[in-house]
Order: structure tokens, then sequence, then C-alpha cells
């Protein structure tokens, strides 16, 4: 997935939601799930890896 500037602003504009109210089901993992589309926690961080810094092609 190459992430967009579109999708970074979703993402930002999701955690600051989360920020200001709970935790989905009171979970962290949970939250970084819901807010990158991931479905594992090792897809959680290359979703927020390629957030914060995309990668050309496929890694």
């Amino acid at each position: 997935m190459k992430a967009t500037d579109d999708d970074r602003r979703e993402a930002a504009k999701s955690l600051r939601k989360y920020g200001r109210d709970a935790l989905k089901d009171g979970s962290l993992l949970r939250t970084l799930k819901d807010v990158t589309g991931a479905d594992s926690w090792r897809h959680v961080l290359l979703a927020l890896a390629d957030l914060i810094e995309p990668e050309d092609g496929d890694a």
C-alpha cells in the first residue's frame, strides 16, 4: 500500500478523534487496526510506517 496525502490526513483525523475520546473497545491495537484498516498487529506497523514514510514499490 502506498499512502497518499489523503490517507495520511484521514489517519491523523482518526487518531485525533480517538485521542479526544476513548480507545476502540479499550484496546490500542483495535484502535490502530480501525485507523489503518489493517487486520493484524504486523500490518498495523507496516501501515503506520507507510503513512510516515512511503516506500516506492512493494516491500
